[in-house]
């Protein structure tokens, strides 16, 4: 399938779900948790050059990240250069979506999701009958941390084990490029996930420097997120 007709049904797709009535977490579907539908699927690693380590287990959750990487500077001039503070971001379940195609078609789709997502209002999706899988976010110690419980499916905190580039194809969404592909693997507080990839990242990139910038600040993203557990 090329990249343009799996934009196109990706497009489709989320048209239908964005105007249904919105669903509950409770009446959402159920977490692929390790099912042959969700390992039938392929973690993409690599940039071209580079790639992050392969996944020891099996798939457990696809999700997409919705949100924003947020940014300070030291001061609103050229001297200064953006530091990253961490990021928000609602997970979208896409166990929904997965059955409507074969995995090799599904696959594709599920590539180029994240501009389509980035390029709709967080409010519109967070309205849609797209499930909510849960949240990532930066706990006090500064680790990413990515809470599933609403939806059962646990608990990723997060220390990076793998980061590389986004593919060049890829870094031209939005004006400052993508931000990396990570791999994550749990740590203290995480409960039955034991890995996550970022990957198909959208934007996210902060400027090169804080010319004209305010003190903290946020880069829109949006991105591919796989988990793996028992």
């Amino acid at each position: 399938m090329s990249r343009s007709l799996a934009s196109f049904i990706a497009l489709s797709t989320l048209v239908l779900f964005s105007n249904a009535a919105p669903i509950s977490n409770a009446a959402s579907a159920a977490p692929v948790n390790g099912s042959s539908l969700a390992a039938a699927y392929t973690i993409p690693l690599t940039n071209g050059t580079t790639s992050l380590p392969s996944p020891p287990t099996p798939i457990k959750v696809i999700t997409a990240g919705r949100g924003t990487q947020n940014y300070t500077c030291a001061t609103s001039d050229s001297t200064s250069t953006p530091v990253s503070v961490g990021a928000v971001a609602t997970l979208f379940d896409l166990a929904s979506l997965l059955p409507i195609l074969s995995p090799l078609e599904g696959q594709a789709v599920l590539n180029a999701l994240p501009p389509l997502l980035l390029s709709l209002p967080r409010d519109a999706l967070s309205n849609s009958i797209i499930p909510q899988a849960g949240m990532h976010y930066f706990d006090a110690s500064g680790s990413a941390t990515f809470d599933l419980s609403a939806s059962s499916n646990g608990i990723l905190v997060g220390t990076k084990v793998g980061d590389i580039q986004a593919p060049e194809s890829d870094s031209t969404n939005g004006s400052n490029g993508a931000v990396d592909w990570l791999a994550l693997d749990a740590k203290a507080g995480s409960v039955g996930l034991s890995r996550g990839y970022r990957t198909e990242t959208a934007s996210g990139k902060p400027p090169a420097t804080c010319d004209g910038l305010a003190a903290t600040f946020e880069v829109e993203y949006c991105a591919l997120y796989y988990f793996l557990g028992e």
